[in-house]
């Protein structure tokens, strides 16, 4: 085949682009760092690529959940630890106001001394986590407990809020002011009514109960609820949740009957019945119960004091030290939870420095072989332009000499 000189001079600038082409890229991969700029570059390493940045986007959601629920967790534990050193305060009064040497004045001033504990845990039971009411259930935009003339009422709700620390694994990171402040809460446990789980459809007329009416003394109010027009324990709980008494009704665990929870902290509460009906009765919740829960234990401290009975003092010193046990339980809870967010980060970091480091062997750049492919290819470069610029140069005067 005969070569001509222009064949030859295309070949040479094909070489040369390919070349160019060659440095380009290399280039490129030093200035980025990365092995793979283009899907094309290496189709599998980027599917792998995409696999571990989803994955890394998902840990780091989680990473994110972990740092927040700890935060809300170590805000709760801090709340509760400052309730507990005011139960220890209010325990020390009330052994020294039992005591015989103890005076009306003295526990006149013990009793102001205890309405500014009450002021304190207030300020507690309402802390906030940046905007958000960490004690108010799932209504975070509104302060837990607000003061009642007999007490603290409760105005938040009981729902869990959630983190998810892991695929499919979520944990509640909130405490509600019931569980935290009032718990066991002021409740009634109702006796079963039924021998099988109800539902809000059931029927009084099923569970063999007459339509009449019941009142329910919480605090210094008493409310009489009418339910004589009540066909379903679905209406029964309706009409106490709507009664303005300051309390809620719900089906206790198994749905065999109600539970009662007062929602007014510190207050006695009482279900009766209105005679000649016996409703209350036949509903199982005919049954008072006292206060409870650290705000509860000091509302009822104070009023022993301003009663100047040593008896209710010392009732009401022990109701304090019940109290601040079942304190320490749910900081024990809380505190379980916080470990648990511990482990589970450090699990976390270290998926995350894995995942990293596989991301980068998939697709970062060998920088110190690229450098010496770069300068090999700038040489091999250099050499096909002097050969062309040779090439370029030919005439045919070189050819008849």
């Amino acid at each position: 085949m005969r070569v001509t000189n222009q064949m030859l001079m295309d070949n040479a600038l094909t070489a040369l682009a390919r070349s160019l082409e060659k440095m380009e890229r290399t280039q490129e991969q030093l200035t980025t760092g990365r092995r793979i700029i283009r899907s094309s570059d290496d189709p599998v390493g980027t599917s792998k690529a995409m696999g571990y940045r989803a994955d890394l986007a998902r840990l780091s959601q989680f990473q994110s959940n972990l740092g927040r629920g700890s935060s809300w967790l170590a805000q709760t534990d801090a709340a509760l630890s400052s309730i507990g050193d005011l139960l220890t305060r209010a325990t020390s009064i009330a052994l020294s106001q039992a005591s015989a040497t103890a005076t009306t004045e003295t526990r006149t001033a013990a009793a102001a001394e205890v309405q500014g504990l009450l002021d304190e845990a207030m300020l507690l039971a309402n802390t906030r986590f940046g905007d958000r009411y960490i004690f108010s259930g799932e209504r975070t935009r509104t302060a837990p407990f607000v003061e009642a003339t007999d007490g603290f009422l409760y105005v938040g709700d009981a729902d869990a809020i959630t983190e998810e620390i892991a695929s499919g694994q979520y944990v509640q990171v909130n405490m509600d002011g019931l569980s935290a402040f009032c718990s066991p809460a002021s409740a009634i446990e109702g006796t079963g009514i039924s021998g099988s789980p109800m539902t809000s459809e059931t029927t009084l007329a099923d569970l063999g109960i007459t339509p009449g009416s019941i009142r329910i003394a919480n605090g210094g109010q008493t409310t009489t609820i009418v339910l004589t027009a009540a066909t379903t324990i679905g209406d029964v709980i309706d009409a106490i949740n709507d009664s303005g008494a300051r309390v809620t009704a719900e089906f206790n665990t198994g749905c065999t009957g109600l539970v009662i929870t007062n929602l007014l902290a510190g207050a006695n509460l009482a279900i009766s019945d209105v005679v000649p009906g016996t409703m209350a009765t036949d509903l199982g919740i005919a049954d008072s119960c006292g206060p409870s829960g650290a705000l509860g234990a000091l509302v009822d401290l104070k009023a022993a004091l301003e009663a100047d009975s040593t008896l209710s003092i010392q009732s009401a010193g022990q109701n304090v030290e019940q109290t601040s046990s079942e304190l320490l339980n749910n900081r024990a809870t809380v505190g379980a939870k916080m470990s648990r967010f511990e482990m589970a980060t450090d699990r976390l970091d270290s998926q995350l420095v894995s995942l990293t480091e596989m991301l980068s062997d998939n697709e970062d750049a060998d920088l110190a072989r690229l450098a010496t492919e770069y300068s090999l290819q700038q040489t091999a470069y250099q050499t096909a332009l002097a050969v062309a610029g040779r090439l370029a140069q030919s005439t045919l005067l070189d050819f008849l000499r």
